[in-house]
């Protein structure tokens, strides 16, 4: 290109340190991204002021095209995170690109279990957002850690209970290995979250599930049942105190 024959920087980056390609890549512009990175000397791998990569940009904006193509560039770095600890497949995840998240779930390089800052990985993000699809894909991955737990200890079985994500629940309850007693730093359980927020059927899913603990207690004193009782859902009370294994108590309010 002309522009660079007169000797322009073709890394050169904005006041929030944006360069032609990460621009490019945001926009969907894939003409534009293929004749940059045809030019010797472009930085595919360079950042603006929050972190965020080509490939970043690429996959949070849905633009397949030009994921495949940076996908397929010498020395792209498919794990790099930005500021807040999130990397592409994060930011294709957290947007519901199924599409792209596919497509890096299919580079044997990408690291499906890289966490932010806070502890979200891919899946538990997909759970939060009650991405159905992309939970799919996530769990067949044979790298998945089903039961990583955020900062705070929410994994993403207790994350899709509290949100009421019944689809998700059940493809969680079927992963080998899910553990479905797994306490956060509350000592809450998926069945206790799931309780207080009047999930009705993510309550009766997990009550089917072989080694729930319908009794445990959290660092506030509270059960599933004692939960669903302060809350006012009478019905899951029910459903709790009908059990095999539920140990009757008294309730304090």
């Amino acid at each position: 290109p002309k522009i660079i024959e007169v000797g322009a920087n073709i890394n050169f980056k904005d006041k929030y340190e944006n360069t032609a390609l990460i621009i490019a890549s945001c926009n969907g512009y894939k003409n534009l991204v293929e004749i940059l990175l045809a030019i010797e000397g472009i930085e595919v791998n360079s950042t603006d002021l929050y972190g965020r990569t080509a490939l970043m940009a690429a996959s949070g904006n849905d633009h397949r095209e030009i994921v495949e193509i940076l996908l397929n560039f010498e020395g792209v770095n498919f794990n790099a995170f930005d500021t807040h600890g999130i990397t592409a497949l994060m930011w294709a995840t957290r947007s519901g690109r199924t599409e792209i998240v596919e497509l890096l779930l299919n580079v044997k390089e990408i690291e499906v279990n890289a966490a932010d800052r806070e502890g979200h990985t891919a899946l538990i993000m997909a759970s939060i957002k009650g991405y159905k699809d992309i939970v799919d894909l996530l769990v067949r991955d044979r790298r998945i850690k089903v039961n990583a737990a955020t900062t705070y200890g929410r994994t993403s079985l207790r994350w899709a209970s509290e949100k009421g994500h019944t689809d998700i629940v059940e493809i969680l309850l079927n992963v080998e290995g899910i553990d479905v007693n797994f306490p956060d730093d509350n000592g809450q359980t998926a069945l206790i979250a799931a309780a207080e927020h009047g999930r009705k059927d993510v309550v009766a899913m997990l009550l089917k599930v072989d080694g729930i603990n319908v009794n445990a207690i959290d660092k506030f004193g509270y059960s599933a049942l004692k939960g669903a009782s302060f809350f006012g859902h009478m019905e899951i009370v029910q459903m709790i105190k009908m059990h095999k294994d539920y140990i009757s108590s008294c309730i304090v309010m």
